[in-house]
């Protein structure tokens, strides 16, 4: 069962953290499903889920946030696949991968390979992230891609309203994979 006044001290601290360096984040991901569907956290999620901008992360700013991130007690570690943050606090871990602008589409690069090993990433229409809306979480008004349930849509399919005991994080309608 997921703590939630911790969970939701963590992100407010990794939002206003990256809020300094004036960087802005928003919600993804199971948290972005959990604001949806709950307005607080999925019960069974133990990791919180966030993005930036690329262009929004210059190099300045995000080595700023790293310091930051340690002195408030973070284990933080580069994404590697670039200018993102794995960031640890027991009992929680978080992803903060920027999305990247390719063409008409927004990416975040899997840091991590799937079971048969291959690096993936994740690819939204970029319109989703052009006029970000605000979403409730733990007490906490949050950005994320809007509308919400398009991106939500786009990455958990079409039962994504509806908690699915099943579904498999391996899938996703927004996953491709990238060759070996």
């Amino acid at each position: 069962m997921v703590d939630l006044k911790v969970a939701a001290v963590i992100v407010e601290t990794i939002v206003g953290i990256m809020a300094e360096a004036e960087i802005p984040v928003f919600l993804t991901l199971g948290t972005a499903l959990g604001a949806w569907r709950h307005g607080d956290f999925l019960p069974h999620d133990l990791d919180i889920d966030l993005g930036f901008l690329a262009e929004d992360g210059k190099a300045a700013r995000l080595i700023l946030a790293a310091g930051a991130f340690m002195r408030a007690g973070f284990v933080t570690k580069a994404l590697t696949t670039g200018m993102g943050f794995k960031l640890s606090r027991s009992p929680f871990h978080a992803d903060l991968p920027p999305y990247v602008l390719e063409g008409k589409a927004r990416v975040v690069y899997s840091n991590n390979k799937t079971k048969n090993k291959r690096h993936y990433k994740l690819v939204y229409p970029a319109t989703l992230f052009e006029h970000m809306e605000t979403v409730r979480l733990g007490g906490h008004r949050y950005l994320a891609p809007m509308p919400i349930e398009t991106y939500l849509r786009r990455q958990y399919g079409p039962t994504y309203a509806v908690p699915d005991p099943e579904w498999k994080a391996q899938w996703s309608p927004a996953r491709v994979y990238l060759k070996p």
